[in-house]
């Protein structure tokens, strides 16, 4: 079964970053097939507007707006009118634990950040300042420079969020079990299903991390579950070639009809309608 095409760092660039900007006088090109990149990527938008869909959300970004894309992610560049502003991708490697932890509480509710004026100028200041070096980036003490101004960009996003993620109303306590759940279901989410499993993982009782879940994303550990697993599913159908019976083996299910029920509950339409709607 082909998988969602993955956009790799390695390829575009020998330093670990690439660097894309948009202004109004230039076209710009829509990348509209869902795919993954196996990097971070931030973006900045100074002016105009632009639609941007991370797993199969769609965003209007307009100025003053910050995005973050998770490696792994399924994204789309749908459409920019009169669009200004900066693309940065970043591999994996060059991203710091401190600064995964700060996006991976981000992603807990990936909506765009506003970014105050301050931080609007640095970004522009340094996106011009990468770019003049990312031009000319030929040796590796040039690459050492572009990494670190690319480092500079990156920090002034996460102090963004930081300041996004204090305004948070949940108790520290529940999001901290939230990451940690997160964390785990990522990783079982192919063989474990039931939230006592996790809560059993975490040394907390079943309902305690229901409270905490509910009180971080609204939903009940079990019906978040369901939401990843659906998203990941989704993801799947959306861009590769296997079979609905195919996709749910892939994802632990045995039964493709009780993985279909599953979808059609959680998405609201049949695994073969929501691939008919994406695809065409």
């Amino acid at each position: 079964m082909a998988t969602l095409p993955v956009h790799g760092a390695a390829k575009l660039s020998d330093c670990g970053i690439f660097l894309r900007e948009a202004v109004p006088s230039l076209p710009c090109e829509a990348v509209e097939y869902p795919h993954r990149d196996d990097y971070y990527l931030f973006g900045v938008v100074y002016g105009g507007s632009c639609t941007v869909c991370v797993d199969f959300q769609e965003y209007e970004l307009t100025g003053g707006d910050v995005v973050c894309v998770l490696p792994g992610q399924a994204h789309a560049f749908l459409q920019a009118e009169n669009l200004s502003a900066s693309l940065l991708g970043m591999d994996a490697l060059l991203v710091g634990g401190s600064d995964r932890s700060v996006i991976d509480e981000y992603a807990l509710a990936p909506v765009p950040l506003r970014v105050d004026v301050r931080q609007r100028h640095e970004l522009g200041a340094l996106f011009s300042l990468l770019s003049d070096r990312y031009a000319e980036a030929g040796d590796e003490s040039s690459r050492e420079v572009v990494r670190r101004l690319a480092g500079a960009v990156a920090a002034v996003v996460m102090e963004a969020v930081r300041q996004a993620a204090r305004l948070r109303p949940q108790p520290r306590r529940y999001v901290d079990i939230m990451l940690r759940f997160r964390k785990l279901l990522q990783a079982g989410l192919r063989e474990y299903r039931s939230p006592a499993r996790y809560a059993a993982a975490l040394h907390i009782s079943e309902p305690y991390l229901n409270e905490a879940v509910r009180a971080v994303t609204g939903m009940s550990a079990g019906k978040y579950i369901r939401s990843e697993i659906v998203l990941e599913a989704k993801r799947l159908l959306c861009h590769t070639d296997g079979s609905v019976k195919e996709i749910a083996g892939e994802l632990g299910f045995g039964d493709c009809t009780y993985f279909s029920r599953l979808f059609a509950r959680t998405a609201g339409m049949s695994p073969a309608l929501f691939r008919a709607k994406y695809r065409g």
